[in-house]
This record gives C-alpha cells, sequence and structure tokens, in this order.
C-alpha cells in the first residue's frame, strides 16, 4: 500500500504523500512542523539508505509505539 511505485521499498517521497493525503485531525503528530516527516521516515530508515523495506517498517513499528500510530492511521478509514 505505502510502496506507490511497486519498487519493493518505501521512499520518503511516498511516506509524505502518504501522510500528506491524511487529514490532520486523523495525525497523532503535527506533520507541518519543520523536520517532523524527515523524522518520521528516519526512525523507520534503519540503515539509513533512503528507502525503507518491509522488514525495517515492521521493526520501526514495533519498537516504537508512536511511530505505529502514525503509519497505521493512514489505513484507518476517513
Amino acid at each position: 500500500m505505502y510502496d506507490v511505485d511497486r519498487s519493493g521499498c518505501i521512499t520518503k517521497e511516498e511516506v509524505a504523500s502518504m501522510l500528506r493525503a491524511l487529514p490532520d485531525d486523523c495525525l497523532p503528530v503535527d506533520i507541518t512542523e519543520p523536520g517532523k516527516l524527515d523524522e518520521i521516515f528516519d526512525r523507520m530508515d534503519a540503515n539509513s539508505d533512503g528507502k525503507v523495506t518491509f522488514e525495517e517498517l515492521k521493526a520501526a513499528m514495533q519498537r516504537d509505539s508512536s511511530l505505529q500510530d502514525v503509519v497505521l492511521s493512514s489505513l484507518r478509514p476517513q
């Protein structure tokens, strides 16, 4: 779902696009705050290669419940 271009990983642009498409009241954080999208992505990108694999996403969500809230909010019905 997050891997829009079907490349096998999630890019920072895909994360930003997904989160910006959500109504502000659906997100547990203010993504308009400077650097917030970068912070969210960096917490998922364990090896800092600019892309997030499914394994990195899964591990990030398991260790950080606030990140889980951000990512899963995009799956809730609007």
